[in-house]
């Protein structure tokens, strides 16, 4: 079974946050892009997801 993806903006949705938030934690490693092709756009995983609603939770 194949994993499912997000674009950064649709973990921005599902999270409650902003694009630049979830770029912020990419630049800074606590989250784990995947850059595709020759597009060079960011993707995550679900593991990110769970992740980024880890850290938000902690955060609030």
């Amino acid at each position: 079974m194949e994993e499912l993806q997000y674009a950064v903006g649709q973990l921005a949705e599902l999270c409650g946050t902003t694009v630049r938030t979830i770029q912020y934690y990419d630049n800074i490693g606590l989250l784990a892009s995947q850059r595709s092709g020759g597009s060079n756009k960011r993707t995550y995983r679900e593991r990110d997801l769970v992740k980024l609603q880890q850290i938000l939770f902690i955060k609030a």
